[in-house]
């Protein structure tokens, strides 16, 4: 067991998610991605990756994770209720 020298490969699991996801990720980061209408990624580039992974091809999961997770943030974070911070009693209380 020390002689092991790497972790097993997920590579075959990670391109099946995105195989099985693909529609759904397509469609969070096409034209309607928040993060491309800030300007922080072009929807082409972003759209050639998912296809290239679907299809099995290499890709840079390493960038596409990030976006897919920002995204994912991005939205989550926009769409909450406003909240606010005040204390009470010596402690921060959110609201």
């Amino acid at each position: 067991m020390l002689a092991r020298t790497a972790k097993g490969g997920f590579d075959a699991l990670a391109y099946a998610g995105l195989r099985a996801g693909a529609p759904v990720l397509k469609d969070l980061l096409g034209p309607s991605s928040q993060l491309a209408a800030l300007g922080l990624v072009t929807e082409q580039p972003v759209a050639d990756a998912l296809t290239r992974a679907a299809a099995g091809q290499p890709t840079a999961q390493g960038a596409l994770h990030p976006v897919v997770a920002a995204e994912v943030w991005l939205r989550q974070h926009t769409a909450a209720r406003a909240a606010w911070w005040e204390e009470v009693g010596g402690r921060v209380a959110a609201a």
